[in-house]
């Protein structure tokens, strides 16, 4: 869909029509220069999810993308997959690149269940939505060259599961806390995920100023067989003005595996097929006279 569903994910960022910003959210629940959570299960949570992706080159799991319209009632649901693959950094003191293709093979919604061939991904740059329904293939740029992003980064990505985000940085932009498991999954389409987080973790995150691109984040992880956290439910919701959520977005991952050998090919979207529409969007110069923005896609 042309403003599709990658963008619609990726920035998330617009309170509905007609909503206000919410208020200021409290300080952070941290002491100390080192940012430490008052909670020592909080806070030994947090260092774990720290270095949860050390030594991980690729992460691959099947996903299912729950959206929920509250105010509408409606809940649009995409079964697939997910691959992710970790490369090196270019330069000393970079971040590690990281690229990922969401393959959807499934839509439902109240009113139809069809196949769907849908792919988006991020190669580090461009954001890519291709759409073998609709025969689309829509390119938008999210970072210049040079630039990092890391599409599993909370406030960055279009995946709000972060592996390897530093402690520091998460409590100095979220009012972070250790909740039930099943807090939070109490809504008719939350039923199959209940049974799903048993064994798990839930960290709820609520960010610190209300410029972010959810008004709150529930994560679920659960260790692999080598103790690893690893993420597998995530759910962000925006509020009106009066605290009712009025958005919200369920991303699933089930079995969860890590190295398991992936290449750059793996995590490639499609070209377009003859007689597609493409367009690319670039980001606009940021000096008059600035050289191309980096590879096409």
């Amino acid at each position: 869909m042309i403003g599709g569903l990658a963008l619609l994910c990726w920035t998330m960022a617009q309170p509905p029509a007609g909503s206000d910003p919410m208020p200021a959210a409290p300080e952070p629940n941290v002491v100390g220069i080192a940012l430490h959570h008052r909670d020592p299960a909080v806070d030994a949570l947090l260092d774990r999810l720290e270095v949860a992706d050390a030594g991980m080159t690729d992460l691959t799991g099947a996903l299912v993308y729950t959206r929920v319209n509250v105010i509408l009632e409606d809940i649009q649901t995409r079964i697939g997959s997910l691959k992710f693959v970790v490369l090196p950094p270019k330069e000393a003191g970079r971040r590690p690149r990281r690229v990922f293709l969401a393959h959807f093979t499934q839509y439902i919604d109240p009113h139809t269940k069809r196949d769907e061939d849908e792919q988006w991904g991020f190669d580090g740059q461009w954001l890519i939505e291709r759409n073998a329904r609709e025969k689309t293939r829509i390119a938008r740029q999210m970072a210049r060259p040079g630039e990092d992003v890391d599409p599993l980064r909370l406030g960055e990505g279009p995946l709000p599961i972060p592996l390897g985000q530093r402690k520091a940085e998460i409590l100095s932009r979220y009012d972070v806390s250790q909740r039930d498991v099943k807090e939070g999954l109490e809504a008719s389409e939350a039923v199959n995920f209940r049974a799903y987080v048993n064994d798990a973790v839930q960290l709820h995150l609520k960010p610190l100023r209300p410029d972010e691109s959810f008004d709150e984040v529930r994560l679920w992880y659960r260790d692999d067989a080598q103790g690893r956290l690893l993420p597998i439910l995530a759910r962000s919701a925006r509020f009106d003005r009066e605290g009712e959520e009025t958005d919200v977005v369920y991303v699933q991952l089930v079995n969860v595996k890590i190295n398991q050998g992936l290449t750059l090919d793996d995590v490639a979207v499609a070209p377009a097929g003859q007689d597609w529409r493409e367009k690319i969007e670039a980001l606009p110069a940021q000096v008059v006279g600035e050289a191309a923005q980096g590879d096409k896609p």
